[in-house]
């Protein structure tokens, strides 16, 4: 068995049970929110309860929890690893003096991390502690605000990067060269309108899940270029969904997505595009990106932030 596949069934596993509950009761599994208005990453109970917040000195785009029960986060000029009880592990804190917007950050297998840097036009790779040990400088244009959205370390050691501003996304190889470019002019083509585009993932098959930006869509493009799926307002238009932010693809074929301006700020169909559930908490402000939780992991990560409540 691959090693996808074999990822696949894990990740069905873990999630399965609560995710069949929630297409049963419209409740929402728990999640782990990015906050691009609210400058903050957020958890939220499958009640739609926020049960854990840390704040960011800007716009929050990435988040995720980590196997040891920490949590990954960026926002404005800073990436940092926060434990439950938001006390720091460590921070990266970009170049003083220069203009500095960092929108995204991934762990890495060997426990280190990676992001791309708006401003300066780089990709850095850090250590498990938070020791800078690869930058790859990039070929872009616009400003610290615009150059990136979202990047993304591939498992061939490529880097996977939305230039929001130039419209277009890039596959760079491991010094930075460009191997692959889907310009957002030429997949206009195919009925795609990218305007600021956000998002695009890997899929365990190959794919791109790609999040377009304002009045755009959620599409999953195949290796050829060609969109194979398509996820738009009119699709859904009880989501008021006008903006495609982060995504996620779940194993069993469900798309949960960040929409950031939309009137439902996050939300998740099936394959036939079937609205399966929605959150609506309003303390979460406009979130960008959405990372769906078990039960087993939210009870971890709070079980700790409680002891470490008792204890001080």
């Amino acid at each position: 068995m691959n090693k996808n596949k074999t990822l696949g069934l894990l990740c069905f596993f873990v999630f399965g049970h609560g995710l069949l509950q929630a297409a049963e009761t419209g409740m929402h599994p728990p999640l782990l929110l990015a906050s691009y208005t609210n400058h903050a990453a957020y958890m939220v109970d499958s009640n739609d309860k926020v049960v854990w917040k840390t704040d960011l000195p800007g716009f929050c785009q990435d988040a995720w929890l980590l196997d040891d029960g920490n949590v990954l986060v960026s926002g404005g000029n800073i990436v940092k690893v926060v434990r439950s009880d938001k006390s720091v592990v460590w921070q990266y804190t970009g170049p003083v003096g220069q203009s500095i917007e960092i929108h995204n950050c991934q762990p890495l297998p060997d426990g280190g991390v990676v992001f791309g840097e708006g401003g300066m036009s780089r990709i850095l790779e850090l250590d498990k502690n938070g020791k800078q040990v690869k930058e790859v400088k990039l070929p872009l244009k616009g400003t610290a605000h615009n150059q990136m959205r979202q990047v993304r370390k591939l498992g061939n050691g490529n880097y996977l990067v939305c230039a929001m501003g130039e419209n277009n996304l890039y596959e760079f190889d491991p010094e930075g060269k460009i191997v692959r470019l889907l310009e957002g002019k030429e997949m206009k083509k195919q009925g795609l309108s990218w305007c600021c585009l956000h998002s695009a993932d890997q899929l365990a098959n190959g794919n791109l899940l790609v999040g377009g930006g304002y009045n755009s869509s959620l599409a999953e493009i195949d290796p050829s270029g060609k969109v194979v799926w398509n996820l738009t307002k009119e699709d859904v238009p009880e989501m008021g969904f006008n903006y495609a932010a982060g995504s996620q693809r779940l194993p069993n074929g469900t798309t949960v997505l960040a929409a950031y301006h939309g009137g439902v700020p996050v939300f998740a169909v099936s394959q036939d595009k079937k609205v399966l559930w929605t959150c609506r908490n309003p303390e979460i402000g406009k979130p960008s990106h959405v990372k769906v939780l078990s039960e087993k992991q939210m009870a971890a990560f709070l079980e700790a932030a409680n002891r470490s409540a008792v204890s001080k």
